[in-house]
């Protein structure tokens, strides 16, 4: 009553005849205030005796709860009247006290003016209470019916379906779920389904995740995040229904979730950052540090191609498969190369969703053992490491092995095989001596160290169709 009358709850700098005439006792439509009620212990006292009264004796007034009362727009009986159900005796108060309901007009412009025949008391008190408190007709701002199980995100006039349960659990600080009756519901317009942002009545537009505010810069981030601001245009939480949540800070395009995982939000899409480093491909650089968010909060936006910087062996964390990153192209690495050859040891390990993988963009083919450099030289793994090996050492499974960039070369760092180059398969232990693009079965270990002169016995692994490309020489024993 105090903020409806006179602001005194919002105002800044309250005048003398605000505090003389607080709550609007004694100031009659049709004259000045009666001098007699001024003062603030007056007109708190004296308004709330008469609310009391209004209680103790409701058929002494003309507005009376549990009945359809005729109530005037204005005070100028031209503009009309409407009829009204009054529900109960606060609101039978409400009407004796400040007799006039708004119209259309006042409705219209909640937070502004109507027209010539507009009142605004009654209207404002619902306004404020509702701002402040919640809606006057239930106990729950998330509600449904018993007959439909979609829930909606309750504001003063309006609905919101929360057709997702993981949002639906991340609005729990709104408290518990309420049930109500059909009409309820047809009586609020139905809003676009609730993503994860939600406006306040200041017209701020936040990104919400259990309980926790991240406040959008603008529209252009908005749409980063998959949203657009005109579906939030008519959106209006009251400040009740914002106060549960604590304000974090401004949002970040950047996100690190308790999974340990990383993400860059940009073009409506989510795209995971394989480490730091790889932060630098991102088309735009972020002007905020990440923000911490659980991977549920980003549920709604698809997967975009991951930042991941060339010269990475890449994990999927759900099947384990692997593929190796680069520039001309990511290569599919097939079971058992991560095992039984260095890969794991040459390259950094990072670990990405399946989704992310599935993004990375065209393939550069299958790993085979056997890569051929930007400038067509030779490069094998090997179980202590990359080598770099004489051309043609391998015959025509070097042609049809995978072409690398330079990045991913230097990421492999390889050595120089000063010695001879011994071959197994990834799926067999026997060994053979890669020479001028044939293999020699190799019988023994020590027909192998006869032939390095006894240092140690570098041993390329490669897929079997490489093995198999290569013609078979002489047996070595």
């Amino acid at each position: 009553m105090l903020q409806k009358e006179q602001c005194l709850v919002t105002s800044f700098s309250p005048s003398a005849s605000a505090y003389r005439s607080a709550m609007g006792y004694g100031c009659p439509d049709s004259s000045v205030c009666d001098t007699q009620y001024y003062g603030f212990f007056n007109q708190v006292y004296k308004a709330a005796r008469q609310f009391k009264r209004y209680a103790a004796y409701p058929t002494d007034y003309t507005y009376r709860a549990g009945r359809v009362n005729a109530i005037l727009f204005n005070p100028n009986t031209a503009c009309g009247s409407g009829q009204v159900y009054i529900e109960n005796q606060a609101t039978a108060g409400l009407y004796i006290y400040t007799p006039y309901q708004p119209n259309a007009a006042a409705l219209a412009s909640l937070y502004g003016s109507g027209d010539s025949c507009s009142a605004y008391g009654n209207r404002n008190f619902w306004r404020d209470y509702t701002d402040w408190f919640g809606s006057t007709q239930i106990g729950a701002n998330l509600v449904r019916t018993v007959a439909d199980p979609t829930v909606y995100l309750a504001t003063a006039d309006q609905k919101y379906p929360v057709d997702n349960p993981v949002t639906l659990d991340s609005l729990s600080v709104l408290g518990q779920l309420g049930y109500v009756q059909q009409s309820f519901l047809d009586a609020h317009a139905t809003g676009p389904t609730l993503g994860r942002f939600i406006r306040d009545r200041a017209g701020y537009i936040y990104l919400f995740d259990r309980g926790y505010l991240f406040q959008v810069k603008d529209c252009a981030q908005l749409s980063d995040w998959g949203a657009d601001c005109a579906a939030y245009a008519s959106m209006a939480l009251t400040d009740t229904q914002m106060a549960p949540f604590y304000k974090a800070g401004m949002l970040s395009n950047l996100v690190g979730t308790p999974e340990g995982k990383q993400f860059y939000v940009y073009g409506g899409a989510k795209h995971e950052v394989a480490d730091p480093q790889s932060l630098a491909l991102a088309p735009v650089m972020p002007a905020l540090p990440a923000i911490g968010l659980r991977d549920a909060a980003l549920g709604s936006l698809p997967y975009g191609a991951p930042l991941v910087r060339s010269g990475l062996l890449v994990r999927d964390r759900t099947t384990g498969a692997s593929v190796i990153s680069d520039d001309a192209g990511a290569l599919t690495v097939p079971d058992g190369f991560v095992q039984v050859s260095s890969l794991g040891r040459s390259l950094p390990v990072v670990a990405l969703d399946t989704a992310s993988i599935a993004a990375m963009g065209p393939t550069g083919g299958l790993v085979t053992g056997v890569f051929r450099g930007p400038d067509g030289a030779a490069y094998v793994l090997t179980t202590s490491g990359v080598v770099a090996v004489q051309a043609g050492l391998f015959g025509a499974a070097e042609v049809s092995a995978p072409a690398i960039s330079a990045t991913l070369v230097h990421a492999l760092a390889p050595s120089v095989a000063n010695g001879p180059v011994f071959v197994r398969s990834v799926s067999s232990p026997s060994l053979f001596l890669a020479s001028g693009g044939t293999k020699r079965p190799v019988m023994t270990m020590d027909a192998a160290y006869s032939l390095t002169g006894g240092q140690p016995v570098v041993v390329a692994v490669v897929a079997q169709s490489v093995l198999d490309a290569m013609p078979t020489g002489g047996a070595i024993s």
